[in-house]
């Protein structure tokens, strides 16, 4: 992007927001401006951009580096991400799952669990939308080394209850064990309410359509507001969320979303807007 079409578009952008009346109908068509301007200087390396695991390529060109100065974080950073990846798809044609997904494998139709009243139930579940056979383990750990070791596909672990809210314990797990969630079921039984995850190595969705996406970030209370308003501003809704201190990084919010459409301009927004971002999951909410 030259230097002249920044500063145009910079002081257009400018005056629209003290418009309020035209404001957001002339912002957008700035924004829109920035990423086709974006796109024709970056070229195909964009797509690298839309990675689900986080943007692992070289530093990002001075002109993409611009456009997302002046757009800024929250909605206005969501309308842009959408328009470059409207841009994207009509240069370069869809953005391709290997884009998105790079390390996805299949894996095998297995899962391993610690057998229990709530985990029996979980696994009945997901065999049921998923079509699964059983592997027994004796420890939570067991399991998900047999996703480790290839010998299960999926592992079962609980998430949520209804008694201590989110489990951090089982959520590190997930973390260490480089693991995504790719399913829920909510087991009420007569002493709680539970919520289990089906995990595996990828964060390739089992459904082609998931309603859900989970991420956590190391952000403040403002940057956490900002992302919320760009995912609704993609027409994804806020179902939960949560901090917890973290010595490394100050304070992680974590995030769940109700997918409103296709989460790929989402992804495209965390790799620009927030990339410490860690993928949770992207995955169905199945029923018992």
């Amino acid at each position: 992007m030259k230097t002249t079409d920044t500063d145009i578009i910079a002081r257009g952008l400018s005056d629209a927001s003290e418009e309020l009346l035209r404001s957001e109908t002339v912002k957008k068509g700035y924004i829109k401006e920035l990423a086709r301007l974006a796109l024709i200087d970056e070229g195909d390396s964009v797509g690298e951009l839309f990675s689900a695991d986080g943007y692992g390529g070289a530093a990002l060109s001075s002109s993409l580096k611009a456009a997302i100065g002046l757009v800024g974080n929250g909605a206005s950073g969501g309308i842009f991400a959408r328009f470059l990846t409207d841009v994207y798809e009509k240069r370069f044609g869809e953005v391709k799952d290997s884009l998105l997904f790079p390390e996805y494998d299949s894996v095998p139709a297995s899962a391993s669990f610690v057998s229990g009243s709530g985990a029996d139930a979980a696994f009945e579940a997901f065999a049921r939308h998923f079509h699964l056979s059983a592997v027994h383990t004796s420890r939570i750990s067991s399991a998900c080394d047999a996703v480790l070791d290839g010998d299960a596909g999926y592992c079962i672990l609980p998430i949520v209850s209804g008694t201590d809210g989110r489990l951090r314990s089982f959520y590190r797990m997930i973390d260490v064990y480089g693991l995504k969630i790719s399913a829920t079921v909510t087991v009420e039984s007569v002493e709680n309410v539970m919520r289990y995850a089906l995990c595996k190595r990828n964060s390739h969705p089992i459904s082609p359509s998931p309603s859900r996406i989970e991420l956590s970030v190391p952000c403040d209370g403002a940057t956490a507001l900002s992302l919320a308003k760009a995912a609704e501003a993609l027409g994804h809704g806020l179902c939960e969320v949560s901090s917890a201190p973290s010595e490394r990084n100050g304070e992680i919010f974590s995030f769940t979303f109700i997918l409103g459409g296709s989460f790929k301009s989402f992804i495209l927004y965390l790799n620009l807007f927030h990339p410490r971002f860690t993928l949770t999951g992207i995955y169905d909410a199945v029923t018992e």
